[in-house]
């Protein structure tokens, strides 16, 4: 392919996380240019995922997706799997920065969890969840920024995951009950007398609704807590690494939205402004390299 072919290929690609996934793509602006364009393409992966759940009417055919995303990572792909730019561009992704294909295909279970329309038995399962699926991200943005495998970056991708995951199962509640799913915990609902059976079939009740209050503020702490943690574990990576971790940054503003719309849970919460996640993206720049 022509290098002008290339710089299509990934135009598009960072258009498509431009269109999909703001937050990540104001925070990847704020990264080393020499791996922007790797970010890029772990994110357009990601939201690639995002979208299959929503494609498909039966799991069956979600798994056929996502069995020719683990064909095509593990080599075992029929037909010209270097056609498909962002399989291309990943696999480049992947041998540039020696990403291990198992953490990878471990964001593909976590995506076939949510399509199996399974429930999260307690607040640790979610957590595992959530560290297929997000934590994991950031932990290969890490890698990508040139860190090396280690526990130092084991937490650090593993709290931000947790706590940008939860702000974004709480933010697409309406939207994951339209289609069937809830990834509350069961224990968490039983806490309050709820189930997740309730939320997927019933609004009506204020005791419900009451119930879910509790539910969400309990979710809000979690994620509290598991941002303070976040932020203490970056602080003890190389700050030349720390901006992949930046995204992790609008938790707070996150929950500062979620808050204010907890009267209405299911209802998509108020977006802030673009310059306003900027400007938090901006400041958390300066300070991830003086924590």
């Amino acid at each position: 392919m022509t290098e002008s072919g290339h710089r299509s290929d990934r135009d598009e690609i960072t258009s498509r996380v431009r269109s999909e996934d703001r937050d990540r793509y104001l925070a990847t602006l704020l990264a080393p240019s020499a791996y922007q364009a790797d970010l890029f393409t772990l994110y357009a992966f990601n939201c690639e995922l995002n979208r299959i759940p929503f494609l498909v009417k039966e799991p069956l055919a979600g798994e056929i997706r996502l069995q020719w995303w683990r064909d095509a990572l593990t080599g075992e792909g029929h037909g010209r799997v270097d056609a498909n730019p962002l399989a291309a561009a990943l696999r480049a992704t992947c041998q540039t920065h020696l990403l291990p294909v198992s953490d990878i295909l471990s964001m593909l279970n976590g995506c076939s969890f949510e399509l199996s329309g399974d429930g999260l038995a307690d607040v640790n399962a979610l957590e595992g969840y959530l560290g297929e699926r997000v934590s994991m991200m950031f932990r290969l943005a890490g890698l990508i920024s040139g860190l090396e495998p280690s526990s130092e970056l084991a937490d650090a991708a593993g709290y931000a995951g947790v706590a940008y995951g939860l702000t974004s199962i709480m933010a697409n509640l309406g939207q994951d009950r339209q289609h069937g799913r809830c990834f509350l915990p069961d224990t968490l609902c039983r806490q309050y007398g709820l189930t997740t059976d309730a939320i997927l079939s019933d609004l009506s009740e204020p005791v419900i609704r009451g119930a879910l209050d509790h539910i969400l503020a309990d979710l809000h702490g979690i994620a509290e807590q598991h941002y303070q943690k976040a932020l203490d574990a970056i602080g003890h990576l190389p700050k030349e690494n720390r901006k992949v971790f930046l995204p992790v940054a609008l938790v707070p503003l996150r929950l500062t939205m979620l808050e204010k719309s907890r009267t209405r849970p299911f209802s998509p919460p108020d977006r802030p402004s673009q310059l306003r996640r900027q400007w938090v993206l901006f400041k958390s720049g300066l300070r991830f390299s003086s924590l």
